[in-house]
């Protein structure tokens, strides 16, 4: 079958949202705010399509479409495209159509890694933890024509540090010392080629733990670095765990040094540091005087 492009105007009820082609996953976003942030945005890009829908405005940007199966799967422009079903789940709602470029006589294969490309000049931008692990997905389909660079080399390729080139270039070894599937399986069947790496690397790596692993079944690159060396990855700290143990670490020398002491040492560290200690104090009916009674705002 000839790979054609035509561009159409579809209903958006008969396109399929699977979440093999939604290239987000952000929980490989390790800091809350930036995750946090950039579910907020999501979530505003959809309530704005829909409020311009409500307003009586169409939606302009192509969506991304691939025919497989007689079925239309959405590739890039799934929060449009929610926006547009859940407008017409309104019995009052207007009739709509959304343009899209259809693609037909694709594979799956050829969708899915479309899908890691795209989103990229548009929408909620990827964290660059996302983008490095749709790469590395990429990267690992070239199956026995793989090439592994210096660390440099992967830094360039991947935009990332020379740390994470590192990183990256232990999980690509790891994935080849485990056994990685051919180029051939990949294009037949990525799901099941992800399924036979990751038996691999759990064979061969006892602390690669099902958490090793994506949304897809395909090793998560850090984690893979670290079992890789005999490593076992730390779990990122939350934000708000962080800023509790630091709290607890700075009461804890007050306690032990006294709130002058410490207020006079803060002080001397550095001057122009900007962090202030208001000690709250209690009156001891047993003294002459008032005492610490415990209780710091920073």
């Amino acid at each position: 079958m000839n790979k054609t492009i035509s561009n159409e105007q579809i209903d958006p009820n008969v396109l399929i949202l699977d979440d093999r082609f939604q290239n987000r996953q952000l929980n490989l976003v390790h800091k809350d705010s930036e995750r946090e942030a950039s579910e907020t945005f999501r979530q505003i890009q959809i309530d704005n399509v829909l409020m311009s829908l409500k307003h009586g405005e169409d939606v302009h940007t192509p969506l991304e479409v691939f025919e497989l199966y007689g079925s239309l799967y959405v590739v890039d422009g799934f929060h449009r495209t929610m926006a547009c079903q859940q407008y017409l789940a309104n019995p009052k709602a207007r009739k709509i159509t959304v343009p899209a470029k259809v693609h037909r006589g694709y594979s799956e294969f050829d969708a899915y890694m479309a899908s890691l490309t795209m989103n990229v000049g548009h929408g909620t931008r990827l964290h660059p933890s996302e983008e490095y692990q749709n790469k590395f997905k990429r990267h690992l389909a070239d199956g026995e024509n793989i090439v592994v660079q210096s660390k440099r080399e992967i830094a360039k390729a991947y935009s990332c540090s020379d740390t994470h080139g590192l990183s990256i270039q232990r999980a690509l070894n790891a994935c080849i010392e485990a056994g990685l599937p051919l180029k051939a399986e990949w294009e037949q069947d990525f799901s099941k080629a992800a399924k036979k790496l990751k038996r691999a690397l759990k064979k061969r790596y006892r602390d690669v733990l099902d958490d090793a692993f994506d949304k897809d079944n395909y090793p998560i690159i850090t984690k893979l670095a670290a079992a890789s060396q005999g490593l076992k990855e730390k779990s990122p700290m939350t934000e708000s765990a962080r800023k509790s143990m630091i709290k607890k670490q700075i009461r804890d020398i007050i306690d032990s040094y006294g709130a002058e002491d410490f207020r006079t040492a803060l002080k001397s560290v550095n001057k122009e540091l900007a962090l202030a200690v208001t000690v709250k104090t209690v009156w001891d009916e047993n003294e002459t005087y008032r005492r610490a009674g415990g209780d710091y705002d920073f």
